[in-house]
């Protein structure tokens, strides 16, 4: 009796070992972003306005068509609101919260500031990748909030997200010259005297690549 018991147990310890090795063996492991408070001395990840994000991938290497990424986003409880702060200039008439990704390399300008960026159309900016965007009632909700909580071992303040969804990054990325992308949530603006399109709070982190073959990419923050 005790012999089948044991057999049994090393079969299911054998088993489970083997899973392991081929689930490394086929995408790596993972890597998740640090789902804290931003701060200045971060690197990759940036918030604006109360806006912001993180990211789950459940391992590094992917096909570039199937490159599919969990991202938690929305907005930061308790953070002056930047778009009632924009219209209130009188210069600006809020459009929307919009989601992107840029094709991007480090040291690279961000498109999507709010002090150089000034488009004709939203949805089709060269570089940049548009969405999907919501309404003022839709985003600023219990949908979208982001709480803090402070760590009183770490004293770090950490998030937790009402929302995450489950994203493909647009394969042309990975055939372009650059070798990492932005996603980006960010506030898109009406500019009264122009007519054309700015943006405010922003929120963003990003994500760098290597293609290991033609139609493999290996992923990392």
């Amino acid at each position: 009796m005790w012999g089948k018991m044991l057999k049994r147990v090393l079969i299911a310890i054998v088993l489970s070992i083997f899973t392991v090795l081929l689930l490394c063996s086929c995408g790596g492991k993972g890597f998740r972003s640090s789902f804290l408070a931003p701060n200045t001395n971060q690197t990759g990840r940036f918030s604006d306005g109360g806006l912001i994000c993180d990211i789950i991938a459940e391992k590094t290497q992917y096909n570039i068509d199937e490159v599919y990424l969990e991202y938690y986003y929305g907005h930061i409880t308790g953070i002056d609101n930047y778009i009632e702060a924009m219209e209130g200039s009188g210069l600006f008439t809020f459009v929307s919260v919009a989601l992107y990704f840029q094709e991007y390399s480090k040291q690279e300008n961000y498109i999507f500031s709010a002090s150089s960026t000034s488009v004709e159309d939203y949805k089709n900016i060269e570089g940049a990748y548009f969405l999907k965007e919501f309404s003022y009632s839709e985003f600023y909700s219990e949908n979208y909030q982001v709480k803090r909580r402070k760590n009183i071992e770490t004293f770090n303040n950490v998030l937790t997200y009402s929302h995450n969804e489950r994203i493909k990054v647009p394969p042309q990325i990975f055939n372009g010259v650059k070798q990492g992308f932005v996603f980006f949530l960010c506030g898109v603006y009406l500019v009264k005297e122009t007519g054309e399109y700015s943006f405010g709070a922003i929120g963003g982190i990003e994500t760098y690549f290597e293609k290991t073959d033609t139609n493999t990419v290996k992923l990392s923050l």
